[in-house]
């Protein structure tokens, strides 16, 4: 799970709202060894389907654990960088801001996903809907009030007269 400091970050805010990759959005980062780097709070796999093909699987997990685990198991081409567990240091920490600032920048800038907005303390997360023509509902006119059941009106008290007549038959 990603700590409290990434979870509140506006960038890594977007990337978990995503619903699916956007087009575009990059392979993992290898070390020297060639293992991938799955990212701190990473929720996506980037691995390709088979060596060699440059599709994503695109398959979206819960925590990162369960992306490499997915690594492990499904794309059994790959490596993954033997990971630490348990809490993230602080340059792990700024490393994983600074990718997810990367993602961010790079993909509103070519319009694609969710726009955050810094609303008060919460965030919000939403696609941007296509320019559609706003069509105004056609005003209705209220209903009229119902009939007033008071004593001193007359069908009250016709209906408790009536009432009481046949209370003595």
């Amino acid at each position: 799970m990603a700590s409290e400091v990434l979870n509140k970050y506006p960038p890594y805010q977007w990337y978990i709202g995503l619903e699916s990759l956007p087009v575009g959005f990059p392979m993992y980062d290898v070390n020297l060894n060639g293992d991938y780097i799955v990212a701190t709070g990473e929720v996506f796999c980037r691995a390709p389907f088979e060596k060699g093909e440059s599709d994503l699987c695109g398959r979206k997990f819960v925590s990162r654990g369960a992306v490499i685990t997915h690594l492990k198991h499904f794309h059994r081409h790959t490596k993954v960088e033997k990971i630490e567990t348990g809490r993230s240091s602080g340059v792990k920490l700024v490393k994983a801001r600074a990718y997810y600032k990367r993602l961010f920048t790079k993909f509103q800038e070519m319009n694609h996903g969710p726009i955050v907005t810094q609303t008060g303390s919460s965030v919000q997360s939403h696609v941007q809907p296509p320019v559609q023509e706003v069509v105004q509902p056609q005003q209705v006119p209220p209903p009229p009030p119902p009939p007033s059941y008071t004593s001193g009106s007359s069908l009250w008290d016709q209906q408790c007269k009536e009432g009481t007549e046949k209370g003595r038959s």
